[in-house]
């Protein structure tokens, strides 16, 4: 595991760098074409050539105090949360007033290219990292301008601030991870571990974490023989130790999600990822949990539909989206006189449209999963009696997995919303085209 460079004297040089640039005699046309450019590269993740523009506005600039809120949120999503918090003290010294612009852009509904949430949550971090470490403890801190990876740092800090360090490392790892910045998310597991290296979700987390993108074909072979690798050596230390998550509270979406893309055969390696899950939290496959585990036994779950076949469909997706219109068409025309169909949906209140509204009507039976798909009510499609569970993109989210895992219906079927094998032995059949 590869430590990072925090480098801290970088943000000192910017109070040094605006004579230099003064001497460019840059037109404020020219800076302000260079913010904005640089605001365009951050919302498209192109963030070192946006960190370029943004380091290039003089101090004597009126965007000057917004870069370096900029530059902070950037190295704040690059791992680096103490150079953030130190970009956020600059800025606050040479502009009290002074906001993060791109988390403006967020609160001001610019979707940012769907990642503006990032940029919000980063100018939270950063300006915790700054309370913490910067604004009443300088003197106290004199050794954090020394230090040169995280390993480096972790002795030098109080629990209280390891702490505050890690939990913003996690929440910034999932979110990043989940929005499809998987180089940056791993990047934040990597350091949280470093930070609690005994932390089992994380061992296994960065054991199963892959990039999106590689450079070249033998590199993608290589990760994933590594990947085999670390999943067939966890799986050994867990059956000798007989080691159990408390929870999946860091295992989100799925680190291997992006391998379903790389045109390989995935059935063992998915198969192997599947047992991974099943040895580390043994609940994944119980239907019914105890009371203090979130659920309990309150009736009789046999139904009766007048012979029909009881049919569910189980999604995230019932609102405009590709999934929904793949099988949306295929539910809406089952035929009712020997079906019975219920409709799981885990679509949000506010996401729903008129593509959720056209399959509540359609539907005999419409249960909005509101919380979302857990372990704690996989009792709801089970008490449903189903003679049919119809999951139609197991694997795009993690929810489908949850209920997947187990057995809720007589027969189980996955449709091709997420045309890959899902590794569950609790799958009896994929429905897919011709080709």
């Amino acid at each position: 595991m590869n430590a990072l460079p925090i480098n801290l004297f970088f943000v000192i040089s910017i109070f040094h760098a605006s004579t230099k640039l003064h001497a460019l005699n840059i037109a404020t046309s020219v800076e302000t074409l260079n913010f904005t450019n640089a605001l365009a590269l951050s919302c498209e993740g192109n963030f070192d050539e946006a960190e370029h523009f943004f380091v290039s506005i003089p101090q004597e600039s009126p965007h000057y105090a917004a870069s370096v809120h900029s530059m902070g949120n950037l190295a704040t999503i690059k791992g680096n949360l103490i150079l953030s918090g130190m970009y956020h003290s600059i800025a606050k010294m040479h502009d009290p007033q002074a906001k993060p612009p791109l988390a403006l852009m967020y609160l001001e509904n610019n979707p940012c290219y769907s990642i503006g949430d990032i940029f919000w949550t980063s100018s939270f971090t950063k300006k915790k990292v700054y309370e913490i470490f910067f604004e009443d403890s300088w003197k106290d801190h004199r050794d954090l301008l020394n230090f040169h990876t995280i390993e480096d740092l972790v002795p030098l800090l109080n629990e209280m601030e390891l702490q505050v360090l890690f939990d913003a490392h996690i929440g910034l790892a999932i979110q990043l991870e989940d929005s499809g910045l998987v180089e940056y998310s791993m990047k934040h597991f990597q350091q949280a571990a470093m930070i609690r290296p005994q932390n089992l979700d994380l061992i296994v987390r960065n054991a199963m974490m892959v990039p999106v993108i590689y450079d070249s074909k033998s590199e993608l072979q290589n990760i994933r023989e590594r990947l085999e690798q670390n999943i067939n050596e966890i799986l050994t230390l867990l059956r000798e130790d007989k080691y159990e998550l408390d929870s999946l509270n860091h295992l989100s979406m799925p680190g291997t999600f992006y391998i379903v893309y790389q045109g390989y055969n995935d059935k063992s390696l998915m198969k192997e990822i599947r047992e991974l899950y099943r040895t580390i939290y043994p609940r994944m496959e119980r239907v019914y949990l105890s009371p203090v585990e979130g659920y309990e036994l309150l009736r009789d779950p046999a139904r009766s539909s007048a012979g029909k076949i009881r049919i569910g469909f189980a999604s995230h997706y019932f609102r405009k989206h590709s999934v929904c219109k793949l099988i949306c068409g295929l539910i809406q025309n089952i035929d009712r006189q020997k079906f019975h169909v219920t409709i799981f949906s885990s679509v949000k209140t506010e996401d729903e449209d008129e593509w959720t509204h056209i399959i509540r009507e359609r539907s005999d039976n419409y249960i909005h999963v509101k919380e979302g798909m857990f372990l704690k009510n996989r009792n709801v499609p089970f008490d449903e009696s189903l003679d049919i569970l119809v999951y139609p993109d197991i694997g795009m989210h993690p929810g489908s997995v949850m209920w997947a895992s187990s057995r809720l219906a007589k027969i189980q079927v996955c449709f091709w919303g997420h045309p890959t094998t899902t590794g569950l032995d609790n799958m009896d059949y994929f429905i897919t085209s011709d080709l």
